[in-house]
């Protein structure tokens, strides 16, 4: 924009697929840095002239360090400054600083790292020229690995586990009850799964990166976890494997996510000898296969439309396979838990008056549909149910400032676990620069 007379010049457009995001003026004023993504899941550091006539690619993959947002600075000795995110969830930053010639546009040496800053998540950075001092606002995060006990009436008792410290996330529980499967980001896309103990706190690796390993579910036998496997973040052509517990061989299972194939979830319902379940969302449809270690995936054993209510790129919340495997309940808005029979093949629907839910899971008696979400009139964040017979609710639990991240049921029914996170604003300084 012209202060002078008002007029706006339009430098560049995108199309639908991509947007510009956190532009920033080089020192010459003539140069403009900005982040660039692409269908939500792509981010690249770019830097264009004023004209809008010469574009350079200054890095690849930008892991976002907030909502849809990267974060930049541009020092005037040429230096920019960009936040890169350890995790695709934008917490643990890195600052880094790329040495530039403001004239070209053109990098002049490797990225370095000039700072790290766990446990935020980055909003802005803020560059004062006069004292040399790089500011930022965010959240600064803490996160616990916490197991709640399920009592006979249904109320949930949260126990914080020992050691838990910075940890990485439950993904199930081991079927014996006593141990969690937690994954964790090393580094970049490297990923490590490790056991952990919920009475001691005491961790035990299970697969050690590199690679990027998303463990989805025990097997109903207990002897094999279910995992997503890539060799980098684009989970949505990620290969299926599974892993045995006994002897530490990891299987492939000849399956590897569509880009269509990019919702995904396993269920394994507690049964002897039972089979797990492979849901994929592929447009505006629902896919169910059976899936095992030893068979692999099965072919479509169910394909159905979601709901009226999804579109092309909209996705379900969450989905789950009851106990017995004859039903299947399902979050596509934020009023209902859909169930399906798969016998009948009628769809009912149990209204909810809890606040907004994130994911659901069956009770291992079948009797009970337990979730997680947020904005109940009572409580910020919360865990509830709905009975499957009666459609009545119960909270549960609920927090102010805890929120309760995804969660799983142990297979005796008698726990759940989730990453506890709390979040609260605050400020930042760095000097020097």
């Amino acid at each position: 924009m012209n202060l002078a007379t008002g007029d706006i010049q339009t430098i560049a457009e995108t199309d639908g697929n991509r947007q510009f995001h956190t532009p920033v003026w080089g020192p010459s004023g003539q140069r403009i840095a900005f982040v660039q993504e692409t269908q939500k899941t792509s981010y690249r550091l770019q830097c264009m002239d004023l004209e809008g006539n010469t574009t350079t690619l200054l890095l690849q993959t930008l892991l976002q360090t907030g909502p849809r947002k990267a974060r930049l600075c541009w020092l005037s000795d040429g230096q920019l400054i960009y936040a890169q995110s350890r995790e695709l969830s934008g917490v643990d930053v890195d600052l880094w600083s790329m040495p530039m010639d403001s004239k070209t546009c053109q990098s002049t040496g490797e990225p370095q790292l000039v700072f790290s800053i766990p446990t935020w998540q980055i909003y802005d950075l803020t560059y004062s020229a006069t004292t040399g001092r790089v500011t930022f606002s965010g959240l600064k995060i803490e996160k616990t690995i916490s197991v709640f006990n399920i009592s006979q009436d249904g109320s949930l008792k949260k126990n914080d586990l020992q050691g838990s410290g910075w940890p990485g996330r439950p993904k199930s529980f081991v079927n014996d009850g006593k141990h969690l499967v937690i994954r964790e980001t090393r580094s970049g896309n490297d990923t490590d799964v490790l056991l952990q103990d919920i009475t001691t706190g005491e961790f035990k690796p299970l697969l050690i990166g590199p690679g990027n390993d998303n463990p989805i579910s025990m097997s109903p036998d207990g002897k094999h976890l279910f995992l997503f496997r890539s060799k980098d973040d684009d989970m949505a052509h990620a290969e299926l494997w599974a892993h045995c517990l006994a002897d530490s061989q990891t299987t492939y299972l000849d399956y590897t996510l569509a880009v269509e194939d990019y919702y995904k979830w396993i269920s394994s319902p507690v049964r002897a000898g039972g089979s797990s379940y492979l849901f994929s969302q592929w447009g505006t449809d629902l896919v169910v296969r059976e899936i095992s270690a030893e068979n692999g995936v099965g072919p479509e054993m169910l394909r159905m439309p979601i709901s009226a209510d999804v579109s092309p790129g909209q996705s379900l919340y969450s989905v789950d396979m009851s106990p017995d495997a004859k039903q299947f309940a399902y979050l596509v808005n934020r009023q209902e838990v859909l169930i399906y029979d798969l016998d009948t093949k009628e769809t009912v629907s149990l209204p909810l008056d809890l606040g907004y839910p994130q994911k659901l899971q069956w009770s291992v008696d079948g009797k009970w549909i337990y979730l997680n979400g947020m904005m109940n009139p009572e409580a910020t964040y919360w865990f509830g149910r709905v009975e499957v017979a009666t459609g009545q609710t119960e909270l549960l639990w609920g927090s102010e400032s805890q929120w309760a991240n995804e969660f799983f049921m142990s297979q005796d029914g008698k726990h759940l676990s989730c990453q506890i996170v709390e979040m609260k604003s605050a400020l930042g300084m760095l000097e020097g620069f």
